[in-house]
């Protein structure tokens, strides 16, 4: 019998409801190369670990050198931002991935880094996370977190993290993959 009142019943709690997590993301990752239904799924994860009111995914595409906007944790709150495409360098999410380096940063409002202020206000966030997505080498995508206050992630929720976007990374390149072969197929029968 467990008080679960307790700090190690709550630990063993969070534990068990981490690896459920990663049990239902490995298997979503394994069973479809639908990209865009993984890459929701990691974001509505992100949201939970971290607390993050929204979670967006940027995905790069090299050939336009762009960051294209994927998908939100929440559809309704990402509805209105006003930005689907980003150069490297433009706004956090291009810095994030021109530096493929984390950025953490506690108060938005005091960084020239940022786009789309108005949406910023209208939905009060004040904080900003990204995470650059790399696989042996390449850069794949950014996620970025929105918040209401700084996010301060501890190391087993950094390497929860880490698990989701080594997921996300695979399934990334997987898609892409299977795109370039479908492609490949239907230009050979023609």
């Amino acid at each position: 019998q467990c008080d679960w009142s307790s700090d190690v019943c709550s630990s063993d709690l969070n534990r068990v409801t981490r690896l459920r997590m990663i049990a239902n993301l490995s298997q979503l990752v394994s069973s479809t190369l639908n990209s865009l239904e993984i890459l929701q799924e990691i974001a509505r994860a992100a949201a939970r670990i971290s607390g993050a009111p929204i979670v967006s995914f940027w995905t790069f595409n090299p050939e336009k050198e762009l960051m294209e906007l994927r998908t939100f944790s929440d559809e309704d709150i990402g509805a209105d931002f006003p930005v689907r495409e980003l150069h490297l360098n433009e706004g956090a999410v291009g810095w994030v991935a021109a530096q493929q380096e984390i950025l953490n940063v506690p108060d938005v409002h005091e960084d020239d880094r940022f786009v789309a202020f108005e949406w910023w206000k209208a939905h009060n966030f004040v904080s900003f996370l990204g995470i650059p997505i790399i696989l042996h080498g390449s850069l794949l995508a950014v996620l970025a977190l929105n918040g209401y206050e700084p996010f301060l992630l501890e190391d087993d929720d950094l390497e929860l993290l880490n698990i989701f976007l080594t997921q996300a990374a695979i399934s990334i390149r997987n898609s892409t993959l299977y795109e370039e072969l479908t492609v490949e197929n239907v230009e050979r029968k023609n």
